[in-house]
């Protein structure tokens, strides 16, 4: 039914491949294997989050939770269009659900020695968000919607959200 009103097996494909070519099954494991890692590592930042404040650790989780829609838009398309049996579906959830509380669970759990090294990790935390944003949402973007503004606005979110942060959570 769903499957009438909203064309999932298009948004399963790159922009950099034919909307004509089909996902395989065998793209399942890696693609659900690279996502359990970005999950892996939107835990790691909201354990740093919680380390640092409970106002950060909130601010991040919204971050994230903001952030998981379209990743979970992502899986549902790759799921459909590679023709993913029930068990597949569910497995693939259920891993990639676990993934960001286990990560935050662990990086929380962990001690850290001082705030330098809680510094050093939070630094660490940014420059994983930074660097997911700049290696794989904008080439994404860009290939799109190929424009200069498309930079322009990410460098400015990404400018002006070091600015709010070290302004507003700043010591």
């Amino acid at each position: 039914m769903v499957k009438k009103f909203f064309n999932w097996e298009a948004y399963a494909h790159s922009p950099h491949h034919a909307p004509e070519e089909r996902v395989g099954k065998r793209a399942l494991g890696p693609f659900v294997l690279g996502l359990a890692i970005h999950n892996l590592a939107d835990g790691f930042v909201l354990g740093v989050g919680a380390k640092a404040s409970e106002i950060t650790a909130g601010l991040v989780g919204l971050g994230i939770i903001a952030h998981q829609a379209p990743v979970g838009i992502s899986l549902a398309a790759v799921l459909v269009a590679a023709r993913a049996t029930r068990a597949q579906v569910i497995r693939s959830t259920v891993l990639l659900g676990l993934a960001i509380p286990l990560a935050a669970a662990l990086t929380a759990a962990a001690p850290v020695p001082g705030d330098q090294a809680l510094g050093f990790l939070i630094g660490v935390a940014g420059g994983v968000l930074a660097y997911m944003g700049a290696a794989h949402l904008l080439p994404e973007a860009q290939a799109i919607n190929p424009s200069r503004i498309t930079s322009a606005v990410f460098a400015a979110t990404l400018i002006g959200t070091t600015v709010g942060l070290m302004t507003f959570l700043g010591h």
